[in-house]
């Protein structure tokens, strides 16, 4: 680019340079802070690729966080378009590796990739290529997540549930039912680069590797990798969980963030916050209302439209598919077994949101959301959404102790009566679901 000044920003060295684009270091002339000016030839672009770009703006531009790249300002003129982002002047997060790092170390970095990866995804976003390449250091030693080139934004109102079909991402980090061809689960995707990051960062090695591309792939989708003998068992369990080929039975974030891993490094401090025990850097790894409010114009500005939930009472939210309602049920693992009236409840979304929302209440430990099945398990509960007649809901609880029963009981009446006095309760921002679709 000739110019040396674009509207207000001086334009400085060049920082890198691919395919499409070009990076400038920029000063504002207003307030003297330094910027990543991004420069891309609108000629470049296919109709498809401006629908991308239009896609990364949004995510860029919605998402507030210490560890994501974050777009101040898009300028445009007849032939470029000019994004001005945050500088990150420590390169990227592979120039500062050499070999195996200290475990503590790979912990400090991989605690930080994985808060922003869950971040985005509370917000409806899935990255999609995660790499080293794409995680950039700040002088000071935070990580920052960037190149949302191939992210992807959710269309679901609950900003949950991701299908694709598109072949995205770089061959190492490929997660095996992406390259399938098929639907798959962008959140799922992500998980497993993140493991291959993990493991690479403490072997200085990546744990599917050949010339071939097909070899990789292969090795990926055997889930046949060089166990790390030289790291923690905690860290050979935390892989063993994430680099699971079958994406329904790899670890989710929860499994992750609750890993003896995750709780050797670092410390929950808040129930969106992690903080890292060796330099106690906070990281915020959900997002609150106020992130959630700051993002609402993202759909409008990527152009994908939000999809409303199907009508029909019988309908997955997540998917195309069609749920049986069983009519009757039973909870034969348990000592005390009840059932409670969903009175005046008729849609199975909201049943199964008011399910969660009380066992939330009751229970910190992890909850597991099986839609399709109906079916909501804690560490000492299990429920079972029924509907003996149209339009009638009742849920089945399963425990150990009839006190637990009647702590959990005082909560579904109370649920239940904030629901009948308008309050909107959502599945999704109680509980982390997946759809049982594909099982």
């Amino acid at each position: 680019m000739s110019e040396k000044k674009v509207e207000n920003y001086n334009i400085g060295e060049v920082l890198g340079q691919g395919s499409f684009a070009r990076v400038y270091k920029c000063e504002n002339e207003k307030d003297g802070k330094q910027y990543a000016m991004k420069v891309i030839k609108r000629q470049s672009l296919s109709p498809n690729q401006v629908k991308r770009l239009k896609i990364e703006i949004a995510i860029m531009q919605s998402i507030n966080h210490a560890n994501i790249v974050h777009l101040y300002d898009l300028l445009s003129t007849d032939a470029r378009y000019m994004l001005v982002m945050d500088l990150v002047e420590g390169g990227e997060l592979m120039s500062h590796i050499d070999g195996p790092l200290p475990e503590a170390k790979a912990a400090e970095y991989l605690i930080q990739i994985a808060s922003a990866t869950r971040f985005c995804h509370g917000l409806g976003i899935v990255h999609r290529d995660l790499k080293f390449e794409n995680v950039l250091m700040k002088k000071d030693g935070t990580l920052v997540i960037t190149d949302f080139g191939l992210g992807n934004i959710s269309n679901s109102p609950d900003k949950t549930f991701f299908t694709s079909k598109t072949l995205c991402g770089s061959p190492h980090y490929i997660a095996p039912e992406v390259t399938e061809g098929g639907k798959y689960d962008g959140r799922n995707a992500d998980i497993w680069s993140l493991g291959v990051l993990f493991f690479a960062m403490l072997t200085y090695e990546f744990p599917f590797n050949d010339p071939e591309y097909f070899k990789i792939f292969q090795l990926a989708k055997e889930g046949k990798y060089p166990v790390p003998t030289a790291s923690s068992k905690e860290a050979q369990e935390l892989l063993k969980m994430i680099l699971v080929p079958d994406p329904d039975k790899r670890a989710q974030w929860e499994d992750i963030f609750n890993s003896k891993f995750f709780m050797k490094y670092a410390k929950l401090s808040s129930e969106n916050e992690i903080t890292i025990l060796q330099n106690k850097q906070v990281c915020k790894f959900w997002p609150t209302q106020k992130d959630m409010l700051a993002q609402q114009q993202m759909h409008e500005k990527a152009g994908v439209p939000l999809v409303e939930k199907k009508k029909d009472a019988n309908g997955c939210p997540f998917c195309e598919e069609n749920i049986n309602i069983q009519q009757t049920c039973d909870c034969p693992n348990w000592t005390v077994k009840k059932a409670i009236s969903l009175q005046g409840i008729s849609d199975v979304f909201q049943a199964m949101s008011i399910l969660v929302q009380a066992l939330r209440n009751t229970t910190k430990k992890e909850i597991t959301v099986q839609y399709h099945q109906q079916r909501v398990t804690a560490d000492e509960f299990e429920l079972k959404l029924f509907s003996p007649s149209a339009g009638k809901f009742f849920v089945r609880i399963g425990t150990q102790q009839l006190n637990t029963f009647e702590n959990y009981q005082n909560e579904i009446t109370k649920v239940l009566n904030e629901v009948k006095a308008g309050k909107k309760i959502s599945l999704m921002q109680v509980a982390e679901v997946r759809c049982q679709c594909n099982q």
